[in-house]
């Protein structure tokens, strides 16, 4: 088998994870690219997705909302094409990006 020799970029900046059949749409953030596909945690009001327990931020990522926000703990694969620009202007607070910068690195 070939192996993939495309190397990931950083790119930093949040997007909106298209809706399909299946799932709603999500904010995301958007890690790394690599040509047509994205390295992205996503975000939800959540506190488990398939099962699995998402991670609570201190403060929500859309400084206009008050609900509990949550994080998948691990980082997704997908093509960029399921990604359109952020409808609002998502940031994180300075509490929660040490726990960000520690999912990230966590494999």
């Amino acid at each position: 088998m070939k192996k993939n020799s495309r190397k990931w970029n950083r790119r930093h900046e949040f997007q909106w994870h298209k809706a399909t059949k299946s799932r709603e749409g999500h904010p995301s953030y958007i890690t790394e690219s690599s040509g047509k596909f994205y390295r992205f945690f996503c975000f939800t009001h959540s506190p488990t997705t398939d099962g699995q327990k998402n991670v609570k931020l201190k403060h929500n990522i859309d400084p206009k909302e008050n609900r509990d926000c949550y994080v998948r703990p691990k980082q997704m694969v997908e093509k960029n094409e399921n990604f359109v620009p952020a409808r609002v202007k998502y940031r994180f607070h300075d509490e929660d990006k040490p726990l960000i910068q520690r999912l990230r690195h966590k494999k």
